[in-house]
């Protein structure tokens, strides 16, 4: 079975949903439920929520491919766990059960951009997006990676410090000088008044 999971490419996956066939679900869990199960516990915090979460994905997975045909499934059942992740984080938030670090990545850039339900909705908003892609890409690589990690995937300070091997006050003044450099930029968009 090892070997056939590795054979599986991404292209083959998505020609099993796209024929209609159940095994690309089982395929799609093999090679990246671990993965999608990380990636909703950075965001939820919880096993169990995190395990629904992947669920979730994959059936969305199934019900989206077709129509769909993403360019990168990676990319694209990422962006599926990360978005459920986040409205069920929306969810507990209502009923006062918040998780840790998806909260506290939101509450760290919320020193300059006033209200996180504000940042929900600019995200949506191209001239911010393109800002902000544009800030992501004038970083050197491995900058832009612990930044994307942090602030994207809610990865945990500890867990990219480890990654890196170097300490978490390291990792910590890398992304408080990327947070100065991101409100600059946004102060001179017009994004941020200050």
């Amino acid at each position: 079975m090892k070997k056939e999971l590795s054979m599986t490419t991404d292209e083959k996956l998505i020609e099993l949903f796209s024929a209609r066939k159940e095994e690309a679900v089982g395929l799609s869990e093999q090679k990246y439920g671990k993965y999608l199960f990380s990636l909703a516990k950075n965001v939820l915090g919880d096993e169990e929520d995190s395990r629904e979460c992947v669920n979730d994905a994959l059936f969305l997975l199934w019900t989206h491919i077709p129509p769909d045909r993403p360019k990168c499934f990676k990319a694209y059942i990422s962006r599926l766990i990360r978005n459920l992740a986040i409205d069920r984080t929306k969810e507990q938030s209502r009923k006062k059960r918040v998780p840790s670090e998806y909260v506290a990545c939101f509450d760290e850039l919320a020193e300059f951009l006033e209200d996180s339900s504000n940042v929900e909705k600019e995200y949506d908003d191209k001239l911010l997006k393109d800002c902000l892609d544009r800030f992501v890409l004038s970083l050197n690589e491995k900058q832009r990676t612990i930044f994307v990690c942090r602030y994207y995937f809610s990865v945990g300070v500890k867990e990219i410090a480890e990654k890196y091997d170097c300490s978490e006050w390291t990792i910590f003044k890398m992304l408080d000088k990327m947070k100065k450099q991101l409100k600059e930029l946004l102060r001179k968009e017009g994004f941020i008044n200050e």
